[in-house]
């Protein structure tokens, strides 16, 4: 099998444009395919499959991660907040507390791992209890 070469220029269908199709299936332009990527620290436009032009956010895996933890991690809190989370950390799960509270899981977790290096809490391994 060779190479596809194609034979004429197809319309985009998204923005009316005619372009030479790199495949025989190419159904959309390559400018139609540019998606900037959500972390506001990365921004670049990075290529996607047309099917995923309106659901693709991130650039990469990796992009999305650390986007996804640096928006858990910017949530303040007040001190009761913070009060709080020290009284019922051995009673209630992160999840619970951030309910609780309002706020994203990831925070209350990264609150508690502070609270711990900070000298303020001792956390140990949970044992679950049945029920």
């Amino acid at each position: 099998m060779g190479k596809f070469t194609p034979k004429r220029d197809k319309i985009c269908p998204k923005c009316g444009s005619s372009y030479l199709p790199r495949t025989g299936t190419a159904n959309m332009c390559y400018e139609c395919r540019e998606v900037q990527c959500n972390n506001p620290e990365c921004g670049k436009m990075f290529s996607v499959k047309p099917h995923r032009v309106g659901k693709a956010r991130y650039c990469s895996i990796r992009c999305q991660k650390k986007h996804m933890a640096r928006k858990g991690l910017l949530v303040m809190m007040s001190e009761e907040q913070d009060q709080y989370i020290i009284n019922n950390y051995e009673n209630k799960t992160a999840g619970e507390i951030a309910d609780d509270l309002g706020v994203n899981k990831r925070a209350v977790t990264y609150k508690l791992e502070v609270f711990t290096r900070e000298g303020r809490i001792t956390r140990t391994k949970r044992v679950r209890k049945d029920v």
